[in-house]
């Protein structure tokens, strides 16, 4: 498994054995993150990539947080149309 800090661009290495649990796979690793920033999440098989996924670090409590706070912005319109043929 491969941690890449996008801030620093710099990488982790982690040896990772999976567990299979009922259908997928299961690993439990304890992560060194830094509050406020995006890692990049790599799961290999030898050379082969296998698994990718993006990490945001936060201190919130899911029920309070929101990607989009303050800056989505909602705008009316009346869904007129306008056809040419």
């Amino acid at each position: 498994m491969v941690i890449e800090d996008e801030a620093q661009n710099t990488s982790v290495t982690i040896a990772i054995t999976p567990s299979v649990d009922r259908y997928y796979l299961s690993i439990s690793k304890t992560l060194d993150l830094v509050e406020g920033r995006f890692y990049t999440l790599k799961v290999l098989n030898g050379s082969d990539v296998v698994y990718k996924d993006k990490i945001f670090c936060t201190n919130q409590v899911p029920a309070d947080y929101s990607i989009n706070d303050t800056e989505y912005i909602q705008h009316a319109t009346d869904d007129d149309y306008i056809i040419i043929d």
